[in-house]
Parts: C-alpha cells; sequence; structure tokens
C-alpha cells in the first residue's frame, strides 16, 4: 500500500482519487491557490498536431517555463555534445603540440646534441637540484618520449570513450522518449565504433606524425 510521507507523520493512502481530493480541498483552504496568475482567466491550449491527447499536458508545462521530457533531453544532448567537442579538441591541440615537439628533437642533427651547460645562478649549489632535473628531462631519448606520448593518448582515448558512452545512453533516451510521428528526430547513437572513428581523426596515432 503506497505510504505519504509529511515530516514525521506517515499515512497510508487507500484511495488515489479520494487522496486528491482531500488534498487539493485542504489547500484551498489554506489559501494555496489564492492570487495564481491567470486566476479566472481561460485556460490557454496550444494544439499539437503530433499529439492531440495531450495538449492540456504541453500547454500547462510551457505555461509554466517548462517542456516535454524528450525537449529537455534534447537540450541535454546538445550541450553534451558541444561539451565532448570542446574537450576532445583541447586534447588533441595539446598532444599534437607535443607531437610537434618531439618530432623536432627527432630531425636534430646528430652534430647538434642537447647542450648542458647550465647558466651561472644554476651552477650554485641551490639551483644544482633543479638543474639536475632539467638535464635528465633533456636527455629523454626520442624512443622513450614517443612512449610516454602513445600511453597519454592511450589514457586521453578511454577517457574519451567512456564520455561518448554516457552521451550514447541520453542519445538512446531520447529515441526512446520522443513521439513515434516525430520519428524522424531520432539521433544518431554514438556508439563505440563510430565515437572511435571521431577520436581517431581528431587525434590520429603516432604515424600520422613521423
Amino acid at each position: 500500500m503506497p505510504l505519504r510521507r509529511d515530516g514525521d507523520r506517515v499515512e497510508e493512502i487507500e484511495d488515489f482519487d479520494s487522496w486528491i481530493e482531500d488534498t487539493l480541498t485542504e489547500a484551498i483552504a489554506r489559501g494555496k491557490f489564492d492570487n495564481m496568475p491567470q486566476a479566472g482567466k481561460p485556460i490557454r491550449i496550444e494544439r499539437n498536431p503530433y499529439q492531440p491527447e495531450l495538449d492540456m499536458a504541453f500547454s500547462r508545462l510551457k505555461n509554466a517555463g517548462m517542456a516535454p521530457a524528450w525537449i529537455e533531453l534534447d537540450r541535454e544532448i546538445r550541450a553534451m555534445h558541444d561539451a565532448l567537442d570542446h574537450w576532445l579538441a583541447a586534447a588533441a591541440g595539446r598532444l599534437a603540440a607535443e607531437a610537434s615537439r618531439i618530432q623536432h628533437r627527432d630531425e636534430r642533427p646528430a652534430s647538434q646534441p642537447p647542450s648542458t651547460e647550465l647558466p651561472w645562478r644554476q651552477r650554485w649549489w641551490p639551483f644544482r637540484l633543479f638543474a639536475d632535473l632539467a638535464i635528465k628531462e633533456s636527455e629523454i631519448d626520442v624512443v622513450t618520449a614517443w612512449r610516454r606520448w602513445s600511453n597519454e593518448r592511450w589514457i586521453v582515448r578511454n577517457q574519451y570513450l567512456e564520455r561518448a558512452m554516457q552521451l550514447d545512453a541520453r542519445i538512446l533516451l531520447f529515441n526512446n522518449s520522443v513521439p513515434r510521428d516525430l520519428w524522424h528526430l531520432e539521433k544518431v547513437r554514438l556508439l563505440p565504433d563510430r565515437a572511435g572513428e571521431r577520436f581517431e581523426t581528431a587525434l590520429p596515432a603516432r604515424g600520422q606524425y613521423t
């Protein structure tokens, strides 16, 4: 049997119709419906050619500044799409810049090894720790640098696919919620294969940089 909680009081609902009527009567007695917008005016109903049986429901939602669930889902999906595209573009730009830097190191003539000469400030002992770290970083060979880059790309790819999976779940919910007569508004799913292709296009593997 359904229960209704009102603070610390728990009430069993035996008949929904009578419970709704009692609730409305109590609210009217308390003046909850006094001075409401458009009180005493005809209800403005906008016709919906696709689902005329829901004209009243959709009109009330619109007057309250709300929309049907599938329209709200459409807005959410558009925002998620934009956020995912911006996230991928930022990650691709960062890794592409790093790949270009590694490629430049790879193309440097062997006769011009990276200089390990330290400025006079770094020769003083308090700066030696940071100087040693800088030298070790500069001595990292290109193969190791590419390995690090590939690992970072793999992490970014997994993060992208996880975000794409969350977006695809919302798209599936939207497609199942859209009215049958509006089937042409259904969205293309962002399944793993399609998401993977989008990622490879935005952030190709190392072979595209060498």
